[in-house]
């Protein structure tokens, strides 16, 4: 099971104005209420925003490179791996009521962003 920790980091002086700095990071972000509430919501006569129950947490793993000159200039490199990732899908079907095509907005869970 994937544990979150919240920083970590190394810096490295290469010089007395050249610090070099690595810091890693993991974070669990959890859904909302709003997203997790399977009922649908209308926006407008055609659109609707219906929440899935189904959600899971998204974790996210980011590194970042930094370098500092003589305290004045700061040059970064990061990357960030998020799994289970979040994204209003938009999607359509057909009313059974009315026989109209309506549309609705879902929070889903995305492999990997």
């Amino acid at each position: 099971m994937y544990q979150p920790l919240p920083e970590c980091g190394v810096g490295y002086q290469i010089s007395q104005n050249h610090p070099l700095n690595l810091t890693q990071r993991r974070s669990i972000d959890h859904p909302r209420y709003q997203d997790l509430n399977p009922f649908e919501f209308r926006i407008d006569e055609l659109s609707y925003r219906r929440g899935n129950p189904f959600i899971r947490p998204q974790f996210t793993r980011t590194a970042e490179l930094g370098w500092t000159l003589m305290q004045r200039v700061n040059v970064s490199a990061s990357y960030a791996r998020t799994r289970y990732a979040f994204a209003n899908i938009s999607d359509q079907e057909i009313d059974p009521d009315t026989g109209q095509q309506r549309f609705f907005i879902q929070v889903r869970n995305l492999t990997t962003r």
